[in-house]
């Protein structure tokens, strides 16, 4: 399940999102993520680590840019969320692991005048690396793809744990 988060001051969520546990009522049905954008232009959605986050995740970009009417980016932007979020669902959340919360991994969206930024935190230290993946392999190129529709990627770790990585897209001209 995901969940929308209101911004505020005061400490981080997990992965140095700066935001509340205060969840919007949902839009539709329990599969879907809440929705909340905000004025500054940024929304976050908190997600539970199961391999159904990236469709979650989705949902929730194309509900936002629906919102901020950034059609023009939705497809490259979902893709590069859903592949972001898939890499911390399968390398960064280890299961039975209580103590990184509800919510291990958290999704925020940040537009600024010319760019959108797309950035996933999750639990775990380790680096993202880009494979070589066999041109056989079902997966292994989900970096390489990042790396190919954003116009940067790149991670930085968070406190207390963990890490946060991002991809940024440039905006068309209005």
């Amino acid at each position: 399940m995901a969940r929308s988060v209101s911004p505020h001051i005061g400490p981080a969520s997990p992965g140095g999102l700066t935001s509340a546990r205060h969840s919007a009522p949902p839009p539709s049905g329990e599969n879907e993520p809440n929705t909340l954008v905000l004025p500054d232009d940024f929304a976050a959605c908190g997600l539970d680590g199961r391999p159904e986050n990236a469709g979650q995740a989705r949902r929730f970009v194309g509900l936002t840019f629906d919102q901020w009417a950034l059609s023009a980016v939705a497809a490259d932007a979902k893709l590069i969320v859903s592949e972001l979020v898939t890499n911390a669902v399968r390398h960064a959340v280890e299961p039975m692991r209580p103590e990184v919360g509800e919510y291990p991994l958290w999704l925020g969206l940040f537009r600024y005048p010319s760019h959108l930024m797309c950035a996933v935190s999750d639990p775990s230290p380790a680096a993202p690396r880009e494979r070589l993946a066999d041109t056989s392999a079902v997966s292994g190129r989900g970096l390489q793809l990042i790396s190919s529709l954003s116009d940067s990627w790149s991670w930085e770790p968070t406190a207390p744990q963990g890490k946060t990585v991002w991809a940024a897209l440039h905006l068309p001209a209005s």
